[in-house]
C-alpha cells in the first residue's frame, strides 16, 4: 500500500492574516479611527511603513498606534488610550518621512519610541510564518 503524497497546498494556505490598524496624531490631537483607510506597506525590527489618506500627519508628527487582529473595516468612536481591545497591542513611534502616494494618500515612514518588543516580534513572525510556507509551495511547485 502506497501512501498519498502530501499536497502542496491546503485550505490553510490562502488564510489573511487580518489584522487592524488606528492611528492617534498625538502632536495635532486628531485621531483617524477607521482601519479600512490605513494599511502597513512594509515592516521592519522598529518601525513601519503606512499607507494613510493625506493630511494624517507630517514629518515629525508623534503617533501612537493600536494595531490588533481583526477583519479591515473596524471603527471605533474613540481611540482606545489605556483601553484594552482583546489582542491589542499599541506603538508610540515619530514621522520620519512623508511621501504622497497617488491623490489622496501618503505613505507615513513611523520609527518606534515606545513599544513592547515581544509583541512586535510576535507580530513580525506572523508574516514571516506565512511568508516562509509560501516559498515553500513555490519551491515545491517548481521542482
Amino acid at each position: 500500500m502506497t501512501v498519498p503524497p502530501k499536497p502542496l497546498l491546503k485550505a490553510s494556505d490562502f488564510k489573511n492574516f487580518e489584522y487592524s490598524v488606528l492611528l492617534s496624531n498625538t502632536t495635532t490631537k486628531t485621531d483617524l479611527l477607521d482601519s479600512a483607510r490605513i494599511r502597513i506597506i512594509e515592516i521592519s525590527d522598529r518601525g513601519l511603513v503606512l499607507k494613510a489618506p493625506k493630511s494624517v500627519c507630517s514629518e515629525g508628527h508623534m503617533l501612537e498606534l493600536f494595531i490588533f487582529p481583526a477583519k479591515a473595516g473596524v471603527r471605533l468612536p474613540f481611540a482606545p488610550h489605556g483601553k484594552k481591545v482583546p489582542g491589542m497591542f499599541s506603538i508610540t513611534g515619530k514621522t520620519k518621512s512623508v511621501t504622497p502616494d497617488g491623490d489622496r494618500n501618503q505613505r507615513i515612514d513611523v520609527e518606534f519610541y515606545q513599544f513592547d518588543e515581544w509583541e512586535w516580534k510576535d507580530f513580525i513572525s506572523c508574516f514571516q510564518n506565512r511568508q516562509a510556507r509560501v516559498d515553500k509551495i513555490i519551491k515545491a511547485i517548481q521542482e
